[in-house]
C-alpha cells in the first residue's frame, strides 16, 4: 500500500530542524515526506520547473514560514518576486485537489537574531542591493502570511509545538480523505526516547545539605564513576610466564565494564549495591543521545558516537508483575511477551507505539534489550520463566543484543541463562574511590578548600579503618559514607551500622509537616512494610501498589488509608528512602529493604523469629540470603548469645542423616551470615 506524499516546504538553513520534526511527524502517521534541502536563500538550488515537478507527486504540502522569504526564482529586480515556497504552493492550491497546510511563527516568538531577513543587511554588506532586496522580502514575506491565512494556517513557537501541530493537521487531513488508504503508520519512537533519556539523565543521591538547586539530584554523567570487571586469563599465556608475572597481569585484565561487555549475549553478576541499576542507565542514557543527536559537543563519550543500537529497558519487577497477572494464552516462554510487555509499557507512559513497533524493531534488529534485576523476580519459579522468555528471544530476534543484570545468589540452577557470556562487576579500587569523592565534592559545587578538605577526610577515613575500606569497595556504601562524612555524622565501622546511621539521618532529615509521623515512628513502619514486602504469599515483593501500603500502614498509624496513602507519597517525595514506581511505591534501594526487614525481625521474640524464618520455608530462598546476613550482624548487637541461638536453630535442622544438598546449603547461608560478623568480633561457640 503506498503513502501518501506530503511536500514539505519552507527555507532550510533557519529551519533544518523544524523540517526533520515535520517529516518525523509525518512518517509516525503513516505519510511519506518529499523534501527539497538544498535550496535556502543561498542561489544553489533546483529549477523552478523541477521543483513544480515535485509538488506535483505529493498529495497535499506543509509550508512552514518563520522569518525569512528564501530562494526568489524570478527576476529579482521585481517588486512582487515571490518565493519558491509561496510558489509551490500557489502550485498546490491552482492543483485544486491539493491541500496546502500552512504553520507560521508565532509573532510574539523569540527567535535568533541571525534568522530573521534583515540579518542579510550584515552578511551581504558587498551586495550594493542588498538593502532594496530585504526590504523587498520583508514586504513580501507580510504579504505571504496574509495570503496563507485564507487557507488553512496554525502557529507554532517551537519544535514540539509544531510537531503537535502537524500531527493533529495530518490525522484531520486523513480524516478528511477516508478514499485515500495509509499504510500502518510506523511509530515514532521520539517520544519514548526522550522519556528513557530523561528518566535515566540523573542518579538521586539520599538527602544532602548542597548548595545546589535540587541537591539530591546530580546528572549521570557528572557523577557516574567507571566500574569494572576482571576479564579471563589470556589461554595463550603459558603457566610460566603468569606465575612470573601475576600481579601485573592481575591489574591489565582489570577492563572499564562497558569496554568488556563486547559479547551479543551477557549476563552481568554483581553484589548488592555494585552498581548494575546504574550502569544500565547510563548505557541507556548514552543512546538515547546517540539516536536523538542531543549529545554535548565537548561531553565525554561513554560509547562510540556510532552507537545507535535502540535502548529497550526492563525491569523485571514490571515484568514478572505483568506475568503473573496476564491471562493471555501465549506459551509461558514465548519471546512474543517481549513487545506485549512494552507494548503495555507504552499504553500506560502514552508513548504513543503499539505491540506491532515494538515486534517490529526487535525483528528488524539493532536493539539492545536491558534487563534489570533478574533476581528481583518474586520467586524461582517465575525467575526461571523470565529465563526462558529471554533465552527463545535472543534466538526469535537473532538480530538484536541482550544484556541481563543479577545477584548472585540468585543466579543458579534453571534460572541461568544459556547461552549467556557472564561477567562478575569487580570492586571499587582505591583509583576509582578516588575518582568518586572527586566528581561527588565537584557535584555539591564545594569550593576548592572545602573539596580538598572533603576528600582527605574520607581518604584519612579509609586508611585508618578497614572495615570503613572494605564497605567503600560498594558503590551504594561508598555513596552512604559520602553523605554521612559531608553532613557531618559520625563514620560506622560495620554494614549494619551504616544501613542504621544512613536510614536515620534520611527519616531524621525530613521536612516537619502537621500529620506526619515522626522520624522513629516512619522507620517503625518501614520496617513492618519492609518484611511484609520480603514475606508477600506469592514471594518477595520489590514494589508495592501505594493502596495496599496505605492499608497497613492503617494499622500501625492509624488514620484513614486515604490520609496514609497522601503520607506515603509524601515519603517518595522527601525522605530519600521510599521512591514512586508508577502507582506503586518502593524502597530507594532493594539493600534498603532488607536491612529494614532484618531489623523488623530482630525486634521479634526468639520463638517468633525462629518460627518466622527457621521453621518456616523462608530460610534458603535466594531472595532471602542477604536479608539474613544483616539480620546476623543486628543480632550481634544485641548480644553474642542472640546470634548462637540463631546458629544453633538452623544447625538443628540439620539431622545426622541430612543428605548432602542440604547440609551444603546450610553450610552455604551461614558462611554468609559470618561474613558480616566476623569483623565485629564474633566466633562461633559451637564445633560443629
Amino acid at each position: 500500500m503506498p503513502a501518501p506524499i506530503v511536500f514539505i516546504s519552507s527555507t532550510s538553513e533557519d529551519l533544518k530542524e523544524y523540517r526533520q520534526a515535520a517529516a518525523k511527524a509525518a512518517r509516525a502517521l503513516g505519510f511519506f515526506p518529499l523534501m527539497m534541502e538544498d535550496f535556502p536563500a543561498n542561489g544553489r538550488a533546483p529549477s523552478l520547473a523541477e521543483c513544480r515537478c515535485e509538488v506535483e507527486k505529493a498529495d497535499l504540502l506543509i509550508a512552514i514560514v518563520a522569518h525569512r522569504y528564501g530562494w526568489v526564482p524570478d527576476d529579482t529586480r521585481q517588486p512582487d518576486a515571490k518565493s519558491i515556497t509561496w510558489l509551490e504552493c500557489e502550485n498546490a492550491w491552482n492543483a485544486k485537489t491539493k491541500e496546502v497546510l500552512a504553520f507560521v511563527i508565532h509573532p510574539t516568538t523569540q527567535w535568533p537574531l541571525d534568522q530573521y531577513e534583515n540579518y542579510r543587511l550584515i552578511t551581504e554588506q558587498e551586495n550594493p542591493n542588498i538593502s532594496k532586496e530585504v526590504k523587498r522580502n520583508q514586504k513580501n514575506l507580510d504579504l505571504f502570511k496574509k495570503e496563507l491565512s485564507k487557507y488553512f494556517r496554525k502557529e507554532f513557537t517551537d519544535i514540539p509545538s509544531l510537531r503537535e501541530a502537524v500531527m493533529q493537521s495530518l490525522a484531520s487531513w486523513k480524516e478528511r480523505h477516508p478514499q485515500i488508504q495509509i499504510p500502518p503508520a510506523p511509530g515514532d519512537p521520539e517520544t519514548y526516547l526522550q522519556s528513557l533519556q530523561s528518566d535515566t539523565a540523573q542518579i538521586r543521591i539520599m538527602k544532602l545539605k548542597s548548595k545546589r538547586a535540587e541537591p539530591y539530584a546530580f546528572d549521570i554523567d557528572e557523577i557516574y564513576i567507571p566500574l569494572t570487571t576482571l576479564a579471563p586469563l589470556d589461554e595463550t599465556k603459558s603457566r610460566k610466564t603468569r606465575k612470573k608475572s601475576a600481579q601485573p597481569e592481575l591489574h591489565q585484565r582489570r577492563t572499564v565494564l562497558e569496554h568488556a561487555i563486547t559479547q551479543r549475549k551477557v549476563v552481568l553478576i554483581g553484589d548488592p549495591g555494585s552498581g548494575k541499576s546504574t550502569f544500565l542507565k547510563r548505557i541507556t542514557f548514552e543512546l538515547c543521545r546517540n539516536i536523538q543527536g542531543t549529545r554535548p559537543k565537548d561531553a565525554k563519550p561513554f560509547l562510540s558516537p556510532d552507537d545507535r543500537r535502540f535502548p529497550l529497558l526492563i525491569r523485571t519487577a514490571d515484568l514478572t508483575k505483568l506475568l503473573a497477572a496476564d491471562k493471555s494464552p501465549k506459551p509461558p516462554d514465548a519471546p512474543d511477551w517481549l513487545p506485549y510487555f512494552l507494548s503495555k509499557q507504552s499504553e500506560y507512559y502514552k508513548f504513543g507505539l503499539d505491540e506491532s513497533f515494538f515486534r517490529r524493531k526487535l525483528d528488524e534488529g539493532g536493539c539492545l534489550v536491558m534487563v534489570d534485576g533478574l533476581d528481583e523476580a518474586p520467586d524461582q519459579r517465575l525467575r526461571e520463566r523470565v529465563s526462558r522468555i529471554f533465552e527463545k528471544a535472543t534466538v526469535a530476534y537473532a538480530k538484536c543484543d541482550f544484556l541481563v543484570t543479577t545477584r548472585p545468589q540468585s543466579y543458579s540452577g534453571d534460572s541461568v541463562l544459556a547461552g549467556f557470556f557472564p561477567i562478575r562487576i569487580g570492586d571499587l579500587e582505591p583509583p576509582e574511590i578516588k575518582t568518586f569523592f572527586r566528581h561527588f565534592s565537584q557535584a555539591l559545587l564545594l569550593p576548592a578548600n572545602a573539596a580538598q578538605e572533603f576528600q582527605e577526610s574520607l581518604e584519612s577515613a579509609l586508611e585508618r579503618r578497614a572495615e570503613i575500606r572494605e564497605m567503600a569497595r560498594n558503590p551504594v556504601m561508598l555513596t552512604a559514607l559520602a553523605v554521612l562524612q559531608h553532613n557531618d555524622q559520625k563514620l560506622p565501622e560495620y554494614r549494619v551500622e551504616l544501613y542504621e546511621s544512613i536510614l536515620g539521618w534520611l527519616a531524621s532529615a525530613r521536612d516537619a509537616k502537621d500529620g506526619r509521623p515522626t522520624a522513629e515512628k516512619c522507620l517503625e513502619y518501614l520496617r513492618k512494610l519492609a518484611l511484609a514486602m520480603q514475606e508477600a504469599p506469592a514471594g518477595r515483593m520489590v514494589q508495592m501498589n501505594k493502596r495496599a501500603a496505605a492499608e497497613l500502614a492503617a494499622s500501625e498509624w492509624g488514620g484513614t488509608i486515604e490520609h496514609n496513602e497522601n503520607v506515603l507519597e509524601l515519603e517518595t517525595q522527601d525522605s530519600g528512602i521510599l521512591s514512586a514506581a508508577g502507582t506503586d511505591l518502593k524502597f530507594w534501594h532493594l539493600s534498603f529493604q532488607e536491612y529494614l526487614a532484618a531489623r523488623e525481625l530482630a525486634s521479634f521474640s526468639d520463638e517468633q523469629l525462629l518460627a518466622r524464618v527457621v521453621k518456616s520455608q523462608n530460610l534458603y530462598h535466594p531472595e532471602w540470603r542477604e536479608m539474613l546476613r544483616l539480620l546476623g550482624g543486628i543480632l550481634k548487637q544485641q548480644g553474642v548469645q542472640k546470634v548462637d541461638g540463631f546458629f544453633n536453630a538452623v544447625l538443628a535442622t540439620v539431622t545426622a542423616g541430612a543428605d548432602l544438598e542440604r547440609r551444603t546449603r546450610c553450610a552455604a547461608l551461614l558462611s554468609s551470615m559470618l561474613r558480616d560478623l566476623k569483623p565485629m568480633g564474633y566466633q562461633p561457640t559451637d564445633d560443629r
